[in-house]
């Protein structure tokens, strides 16, 4: 009975030799289509597929696989059990599926085993690319259809394995789950994963669109099965598009750190193919007393250049400490975090190349040095308690141009305090660039129930902007300044 089953066995496997058309893994021609193939240890359990049968059912097929490879470990990827007129070829690429870590790998005829190993740099996704001996290289011979089969396996130095497995709650988060000690984990269904994995420290990482990054450590010795139950929480912040993630958290004297609440204010595209959407986050009225829609404490305006370049920039308006972060593209947690207070009050994170870079600036409030007073004399506009403010834009274009304003909103706090906020914008008859939704100068104006008067200018684009404010109304600018892009906050203050 014993012998039957082998033969039986062997039987299935060599009449798959003849297959001519499509394996089950296609597509899978190019690498943005690579199935993932899972470390294989050589003792199979439960369900799980230690081996990819794969073919080259016609002249342009290739098979492409990805796996997740850990840094200093050494990979294998082998073609075994080949096919007569198999001839495989291993190419293996870093992360962007287009660089090489490991090229050409055909030491063998049709119908022999080829095997290519190679030291991981770096972690990340790697990916092999299998096909058939082609006619570039000496004494190959391709041949596609019938017979051309070969089995793919990936594997490591052999070690003592156990096997991982984990329970992924919400079931549905589409986690992408990796570990230090072999790879990345295949999901079965309804939030189960399944691995092989070595013994010894490791460390388990899960991410998944829309929550927290979560991170467990973990020892563990074979051969037992290691569980897990891996319980994701909803990451805190906010979509502004599905690919940009933003989020701020105050910290108030009153509740320590709290959620900011976002408030979009706008969008538009300019001739120059440039998208820009503003906003700003505010404290929540049943955290503080004085959180208000609209008592903004940070603006925020952010910047899709047509170059691709992304700019997400952040204007601390009030309170002592607010902590920003941002995260492009929207995978899991924040790829840029920043710290904003009374002195730096200026945090831009920008994205270019595949890469997250971050600014701080420090800034006191003053114009700054270098930049005499401007002579300009805008007609201005009136907002409560006979306060008068201006801006006059000096564009490349056009030379000065006089700011147009638009009142964002005004309130009264719990404490007697009122607020009015908004912003300016260049006339869109003036410079193609100009919008009522592309803010170039925030303002927030603050009259302290003790008698102090804020007026705040936060300097967002274009090169240099003139602010000028007057109180009480005279018809006379008591106080004039200049935003620039290195000096970008300017307070004028008054006292009644």
């Amino acid at each position: 009975m014993k012998i039957f089953s082998i033969c039986f066995i062997m039987l299935i496997f060599i009449s798959t030799f003849a297959r001519a058309g499509e394996d089950k893994y296609e597509p899978n021609d190019r690498w943005q289509d690579a199935n993932i193939i899972l470390l294989n240890f050589q003792i199979p359990y439960s369900t799980y597929e230690w081996f990819q049968r794969h073919n080259f059912y016609n002249t342009d097929d290739v098979d492409w696989v990805k796996f997740y490879a850990v840094k200093d470990e050494l990979y294998t990827i082998s073609v075994q059990y080949l096919s007569p007129k198999c001839n495989a070829m291993i190419d293996i690429y870093k992360s962007d599926g287009e660089t090489l870590a490991r090229r050409q790998v055909n030491y063998w005829g049709q119908g022999e085993d080829e095997e290519a190993t190679f030291a991981c740099e770096a972690d990340g996704v790697y990916y092999a690319k299998i096909s058939q001996c082609n006619t570039d290289i000496k004494g190959c011979y391709a041949e596609y259809g019938e017979d051309t089969d070969y089995t793919l396996i990936l594997t490591i130095p052999a070690g003592k394995i156990g096997f991982l497995e984990c329970n992924v709650i919400p079931k549905d988060s589409d986690a992408v789950i990796a570990t230090t000690g072999a790879g990345s984990l295949m999901l079965w269904e309804n939030g189960y994963y399944y691995l092989p994995h070595i013994s010894g420290w490791w460390t388990l990482k899960a991410c998944a669109k829309g929550y927290e990054y979560h991170k467990d450590i973990f020892v563990k010795g074979p051969p037992e099965i290691t569980q897990v139950d891996i319980n994701l929480e909803p990451l805190p912040g906010y979509n502004v598009t599905s690919d940009l993630w933003i989020r701020a958290v105050i910290h108030t004297m009153e509740k320590g750190p709290i959620e900011a609440i976002w408030k979009k204010g706008g969008e538009d595209e300019t001739a120059g193919g440039h998208r820009v959407i503003w906003g700003y986050f505010y404290a929540n009225l049943s955290d503080v007393d004085w959180g208000s829609e609209n008592n903004p404490d940070v603006f925020v305006k952010i910047w899709f250049d047509a170059n691709g370049r992304l700019d997400v920039n952040f204007f601390h308006v009030s309170v002592p400490e607010i902590t920003v972060y941002s995260d492009y593209p929207f995978d899991c947690g924040a790829d840029q975090e920043g710290r904003t207070t009374m002195e730096q009050r200026y945090v831009r994170h920008y994205y270019m190349d595949d890469e997250a870079h971050s600014e701080v600036k420090t800034e006191n409030g003053s114009p700054p040095e270098g930049h005499s007073p401007p002579t300009g004399n805008p007609a201005g506009d009136m907002t409560i308690n006979n306060l008068r403010f201006g801006s006059v834009i000096n564009t490349e274009e056009k030379g000065p141009i006089e700011a147009v304003w638009r009142l964002g909103g005004q309130d009264d706090t719990a404490g007697g305090h009122q607020v009015v906020w908004g912003h300016f914008y260049a006339d869109p008859l003036n410079v193609t660039w100009g919008s009522r939704e592309n803010p170039d100068l925030f303002v927030k104006i603050w009259f302290d129930a003790g008698g102090r008067v804020d007026v705040n200018f936060f300097h967002v684009s274009v090169p240099g902007i003139e602010v000028y404010s007057d109180f009480p109304n005279d018809g006379v600018y008591d106080q004039k300044g200049t935003t620039v892009l290195d000096n970008r906050y300017v307070r004028h203050e008054y006292w009644k």
